[in-house]
């Protein structure tokens, strides 16, 4: 599933929010401007249909969350399944792992990089590229794109996705979207 994909899904179900939002001020309306109840009985009408709502809404921001993280598993065993499946290719991510999260600088990933790269160590150059795309060390990404093409555009996916999921503007838009006055 691409981003677009993703984006489109989205857009899809906030607009299913934005239209019961719609019809739950067209019922409050309707409920308010109807003589034949008390003003308890309206209270009453429009707070179960609140809850309804509130519910509707959950579920549709839980759906929303779910195709994010959906497409984050997948970049993430994508990226795992190159690296290997066997035992000992797990050992050698993780030891890869490991030895990438010491690396303290920019000119330490790159050269790591290019022993990783020359000796044909895909676990290690993939390691080194998450922490050099962790920390922002274009210059190394750079590198492991020549190599890599494939691993820097699923990284950079993960990244824009996990921005979604955490990002303030994100999570402000997604809180407008689906919260209940």
């Amino acid at each position: 599933m691409s981003l677009e994909h993703i984006s489109a899904k989205i857009d899809q179900l906030r607009e299913q929010a934005n239209t019961e939002h719609r019809q739950f001020l067209d019922f409050k309306a309707g409920v308010e401007s109807d003589t034949r109840y008390t003003s308890t009985a309206k209270s009453e009408l429009i707070d179960e249909e609140r809850t309804r709502l509130r519910t509707r809404m959950a579920d549709l921001q839980e759906q929303e969350l779910n195709v994010v993280r959906e497409r984050i598993d997948a970049l993430n065993k994508s990226l795992h399944r190159a690296d290997g499946s066997s035992g000992a290719d797990i050992i050698a991510l993780r030891d890869a792992e490991e030895r990438a999260d010491r690396v303290e600088n920019d000119n330490e990933a790159y050269r790591l990089l290019e022993r990783a790269i020359h000796a044909g160590d895909r676990s290690l150059a993939y390691a080194v590229l998450r922490r050099a795309v962790g920390t922002g060390w274009t210059r190394v990404v750079d590198r492991a794109a020549e190599s890599y093409p494939r691993a820097v555009e699923y990284i950079n996916e993960l990244n824009e996705l996990h921005g979604f999921l955490d990002g303030f503007n994100a999570q402000f838009v997604r809180s407008m979207t689906y919260t209940v006055s």
